[in-house]
């Protein structure tokens, strides 16, 4: 009678376990890593922060809201960022004042909410204006740091007033 040997299992490898002097270096280095970040990111923000100023009050804006400074080397300034958000309670009260609420929402389980996209297509129809429009939303502008270094800086990505400044250098 032949007995059947157990079939060796493939594919499981077996654990790499690192020698703990060698984790410990790890969790150390880590450590430190994080601290030095950490200044890192607070030096950034306060250099951010004098740059941005300084493009405020020298700067060319552009039709966005941002403005920009060069030098010789670096294109730099303070690039406008805004996010308008529909007021859903003005909105609705717009909407139900001219009777388009229920074309502008859906109706969910018990309730009528509004549907911005409903709210878009009006827009886009012409049945209220893009002035109202504006009138129901709530905008707000965050100003971010842009440093680019020229030689880096793709002629289409870089500010429309840096580069009509730049070729008046050039000229």
């Amino acid at each position: 009678m032949k007995i059947a040997k157990p079939k060796a299992k493939l594919g499981t490898p077996k654990k790499k376990v690192l020698p703990i002097l060698s984790i410990n270096q790890r969790v150390e280095e880590y450590s430190l890593v994080s601290g030095k970040m950490k200044m890192l990111d607070a030096r950034k923000k306060e250099l951010a922060d004098v740059i941005k100023e300084h493009a405020k009050n020298e700067g060319i804006e552009d039709t966005k809201g941002s403005k920009y400074c060069n030098n010789d080397r670096f294109v730099f300034g303070s690039q406008a960022r805004s996010k308008v958000n529909v007021n859903s309670e003005e909105a609705t009260e717009f909407l139900k004042k001219h009777k388009l609420f229920n074309e502008a929402s859906t109706v969910i389980p018990a309730k009528r909410v509004l549907d911005l996209e409903k709210l878009a297509k009006l827009v886009e129809l012409g049945n209220i204006s893009t002035a109202q429009f504006e009138t129901l939303c709530d905008k707000k502008t965050t100003y971010a740091v842009y440093v680019k270094e020229i030689k880096d800086v793709d002629e289409e990505e870089m500010p429309e007033v840096i580069k009509i400044e730049l070729r008046k250098r050039r000229a």
